[in-house]
């Protein structure tokens, strides 16, 4: 999919040249590494997730293209943490489950078709799960506990800090 080629301007424009080389380089490294042991599955892959993978490209873009990266954040603490919800959160929650669950997933799905287990119920948390030994760069960025707190409504602003409540 030549939609997907475009992931290398993701290194070179801003904000993206900020993103991490080595997950860059890591990921690359397994779609070289599939391709050429199970080009099948790598080619069901794209096929079966080609909207997903283009959604998340294009949320990608979207919030890197967001003035949130380059405004000085308010100065009051009430207007900040209104920034935060509208903005932060908002967009963090895009991102995990729109762009990052699309990498994490083709890992997972490899994983699990290499281990002979079914790929049902890969969900972005189970995905986290099923690579965190094996590629814990990837993982150590997600928390689930932030990512339940923002999404079902348990964040508690209270003074200088904010508190993710998970739904368990």
């Amino acid at each position: 999919s030549s939609d997907f080629l475009s992931i290398d301007e993701f290194i070179t424009a801003k904000p993206q040249k900020y993103f991490s080389q080595s997950i860059y380089n890591q990921f690359s490294a397994f779609l070289k590494e599939l391709k050429a042991s199970k080009p099948n599955i790598l080619a069901d892959l794209f096929n079966q997730n080609q909207a997903v993978i283009n959604r998340g490209v294009n949320i990608l873009t979207e919030v890197n293209d967001k003035d949130i990266h380059d405004i000085y954040y308010p100065s009051s603490e009430l207007e900040l943490l209104f920034f935060i919800e509208r903005e932060i959160h908002y967009n963090y929650l895009k991102l995990l489950e729109r762009t990052y669950f699309v990498f994490v997933y083709f890992i997972s799905y490899n994983s699990r078709i290499s281990r002979g287990k079914s790929t049902e119920k890969l969900d972005l948390f189970n995905c986290v799960e099923e690579i965190k030994d094996q590629f814990p760069e990837f993982t150590n960025i997600y928390d689930n506990t932030l990512r339940n707190g923002i999404a079902h409504g348990s964040t508690i602003f209270k003074n200088d800090k904010i508190s993710y409540i998970d739904k368990k």
